[in-house]
């Protein structure tokens, strides 16, 4: 999962920040990885560099998409998604 840390101060100006309408600061994430996940462990395993990297963000994204927020880059995680799921079928 993808958490905000609880205790920067800009976490809760960002919100209030998109409320007046301004543009919102980024606010840095923590994302919490379960060592013991079957997909962290093959992940571990994966030797293409690029397919790691791909893989490693959209990883960050579905983390992201599943708090509620959004891919820093939408058009890049559905090309990512595409180039694997065309790989596996």
């Amino acid at each position: 999962c993808v958490l905000k840390d609880a205790s920067d101060p800009m976490a809760g100006m960002a919100e209030i920040f998109a409320q007046m309408g301004q543009e919102v600061p980024e606010i840095p994430l923590i994302l919490e990885i379960n060592p013991d996940h079957e997909m962290i462990k093959k992940l571990e395993k994966v030797e293409d560099e690029k397919l790691f990297g791909d893989l490693a963000h959209i990883l960050l994204d579905s983390a992201k998409l599943a708090e509620g927020m959004e891919p820093k880059d939408k058009v890049a995680f559905a090309h990512r998604v595409a180039d694997i799921a065309s790989k596996i079928l």
